[in-house]
């Protein structure tokens, strides 16, 4: 129904051969700066690895520093020091020309005939590391040509401390990316003959090396995908951090990752309809399959499928994705027209929608509704889901003007489309309905938010993980106190990795404490969501922060109501507890309750439309419970239609007019035992209650 197909004009072959002449011309004066080695007048490290067949070079650092970098498990002895007529002594020796030089330190110094010094730094990596041998092919070669094309017949060996490498011949490798293929550290993928664990990671035959340049850190994505995996969000990929080599020269630190694709470890669709699409308007353009979303405008790529026969007549697959496509107009067409909410739920998993909003909320993802966006639906009969998670390395705050996501304590991709261009606002229309509002209150309060306390745990878990290969990085990709993402109001990074580190763990401190006070400011873990009944075709799980696991599987049209808990503080430190309710049919009540020192409550304000109410014992908020001991003045006065009143528990306090809007026929029951009920009838009759309404002893 939907599906264009985009050919290569005159023009755009035009377009491209300018930007693969401007990278080129790029990446030379990159790496004729970066690599200052030459063959025939510089000093080069080397050292030929037996395990491996592979000859480690070295290249001078922009501090000027000789590094010679080896994978894990290396041990550093007879590297081989090459003279030339520039070198004359190695730390008081003697060179001849042409003579070659075992050494064993790993740290040196080398003079020419001037005296003139240069340092020289020998290490291996930390990291498990990735060696590529390639066939016929230069990694310049690669690079400067086209970003698909693919080069078959290398060999990649992986080095994970052990004293043999794990070697896979015969594996093909190609540029991806596009933005990120723009940048001096590039992007690549790489398919092993067959599928194989790599690093103890999920099996499959697809994996991608992600660069991070933008990210001075190394460990954005990393981040944002571990929580993902936290989350529970779809498919969540396994990743390891390693450091690349091709040919013997070290490449920098990168992100092993699973593939986003369709597979029985990773998106595992079943259905021939079964579709992987991506939510794409910035590159849309250059794929061969994709689709316009009829109201938003909004355009999804086909990625991967089931079928996997887009070149065939009668393809299964583009067929998965038209009824993919009508699936999304279907739901926008309920979403934008303000529809039930039973409908506009009907086409989605409500799960997955409210999972990925935290995630991309939590990191203020500038590309969150714009590209790297990822759904799937499984055939005709299934909901559109929202995941993997993918591409986070310009996310937490590495923009730093708000309308890329710089401002910790706004809210963001709920308004999206009002910062950025280009950016659906799906989460925008989501967050009209109170029942979408609702359930991403429970969520966070019940769940995100314990996960989210943990993250400066887990980036300094990663820092220490990364700090020596985060060294050996910059000292290639040298993007400290600059920044390296070439658009306005990007983060310059700071003069040192640590520094970076601890920008990155002060701005999520700032947001989570921001979204704690937006989403919960106390929510009661105690909250009873079994009679709860919320739309969505997969049953949603919760682990609440006692442990216990609750489900939610029904519609919250049908007999549903929410509950809420929200603690206020006022400029003077004082507190109140207000407590919501409410069902579909619209019928609700809000009361208020004062907290004095002692931790007693105070009902100090009702407001409903309700005609029965209970005033409880206590009340709970964040597993705190507070004892209800009292009713302050004037309590009811917004709640006009109340005829029946329910006091649970022992009231000591009344205050004068407390009841003063109860009128003849009304009932205040008591639950309370002789002694209790008497002295509540005293003081609601001391209060000035009118004698016309009737009090009743419960469980008398």
């Amino acid at each position: 129904m939907v599906k264009d197909t985009i050919k290569k004009s005159f023009l755009k072959k035009i377009l491209a051969f300018t930007i693969k002449f401007t990278f080129s011309l790029m990446l030379f004066i990159i790496f004729t700066g970066s690599f200052k080695l030459k063959a025939d007048d510089s000093i080069v490290l080397s050292y030929y690895c037996e395990d491996d067949g592979i000859t480690y070079t070295s290249f001078i650092g922009s501090d000027g520093i000789c590094y010679l970098y080896l994978p894990k498990g290396i041990k550093i002895s007879g590297i081989i020091l090459k003279s030339n007529n520039k070198i004359s002594r190695i730390e008081g020796a003697t060179l001849k020309n042409g003579k070659t030089l075992k050494v064993k330190e790993t740290s040196f110094s080398i003079y020419d005939k001037n005296d003139e010094c240069l340092k020289v730094s020998i290490s291996t990596s930390d990291l498990n590391s990735c060696s590529f041998s390639l066939q016929d092919v230069t990694l310049w070669d690669i690079q400067v040509n086209e970003k698909g094309l693919k080069y078959e017949g290398n060999t990649v060996y992986l080095y994970s401390g052990n004293t043999k490498p794990q070697s896979f011949e015969n594996v093909e490798i190609k540029g991806r990316g596009n933005y990120t293929w723009s940048l001096p550290k590039r992007s690549y993928q790489f398919k092993l003959d067959k599928k194989a664990d790599i690093f103890e990671l999920s099996e499959a035959k697809k994996w991608i090396l992600v660069p991070n340049y933008t990210d001075c850190t190394l460990c954005r994505n990393k981040l944002a995908i571990d929580l993902a995996k936290l989350m529970e969000i779809p498919y969540a990929l396994d990743t390891e951090m390693i450091d690349l080599w091709v040919d013997g020269t070290y490449v920098g630190n990168y992100m092993l990752s699973e593939k986003v694709e369709v597979n029985e470890n990773r998106v595992n669709l079943k259905n021939k309809y079964g579709v992987l699409a991506e939510l794409d308007n910035l590159w849309y353009w250059k794929e061969d399959s994709f689709g316009t979303s009829e109201l938003n405008g909004t355009h999804f790529v086909l990625k991967d499928s089931v079928a996997d026969d887009t070149d065939q007549e009668n393809s299964n697959a583009l067929r998965g994705f038209d009824i993919f496509m009508q699936k999304i107009n279907a739901f926008e067409n309920a979403l934008y027209s303000g529809k039930d909410w039973s409908e506009v739920s009907s086409y989605i998993d409500v799960d997955s929608f409210i999972k990925m909003y935290f995630l991309q909320e939590l990191a203020e993802d500038s590309d969150g509704c714009r590209s790297s966006f990822f759904l799937y639906s499984d055939g005709s009969k299934d909901v559109i889901h929202l995941g993997p998670a993918w591409d986070y390395d310009i996310a937490f705050g590495n923009f730093e003007c708000e309308e890329r996501g710089g401002n910790p304590s706004l809210d963001y991709i709920g308004k999206i489309s009002t910062y950025l261009g280009l950016s659906s606002n799906v989460f925008t229309e989501l967050l009209k309905y109170q029942e979408f509002r609702d359930l991403a209150v429970y969520y966070y309060s019940h769940s995100f938010k314990k996960i989210f306390s943990n993250i400066d745990e887990m980036i300094e878990e990663y820092s220490k993980k990364l700090s020596s290969s985060a060294n050996m990085n910059l000292s290639l990709w040298d993007t400290l106190g600059k920044t390296a993402i070439d658009d306005t109001g990007s983060h310059v990074n700071g003069n040192s990795y640590r520094e970076e580190v601890n920008y990155l763990k002060n701005w999520i401190s700032i947001r989570v404490n921001y979204l704690d006070h937006r989403y919960i400011s106390g929510f009661s873990k105690n909250l009873d969501i079994q009679d709860k009944n919320y739309s969505s075709k997969t049953p949603i799980k919760l682990s609440l922060n006692d442990g216990s696991l609750v489900t939610l599987v029904s519609n919250i049209t049908k007999n549903g109501y929410i509950c809420t808990s929200e603690l206020e503080i006022d400029s003077k430190g004082n507190k109140s507890v207000i407590t919501q309710e409410k069902d579909n049919s619209g019928s609700y009540i809000e009361m208020q309750y004062d907290i004095d020192e002692n931790n007693k409550a105070i009902l100090t304000r009702v407001e409903t439309d309700r005609s029965d109410i209970t005033i409880p014992s206590k009340i709970s908020i964040n597993g705190t419970k507070f004892t209800v001991t009292g009713i302050g003045n004037e309590v009811f006065e917004k709640g006009n239609k109340i005829k029946n009143i329910a006091i649970e528990g022992k009231i000591k306090i009344v205050e004068k007019n407390a009841f003063s809007n109860l009128g003849k026929g009304d009932t205040i029951e008591i639950n309370a035992k002789s002694k209790t009920y008497n002295n509540i009838v005293k003081k609601i009759t001391d209060s000035g209650i009118s004698k016309k309404v009737k009090l009743v002893q419960k469980n008398a």
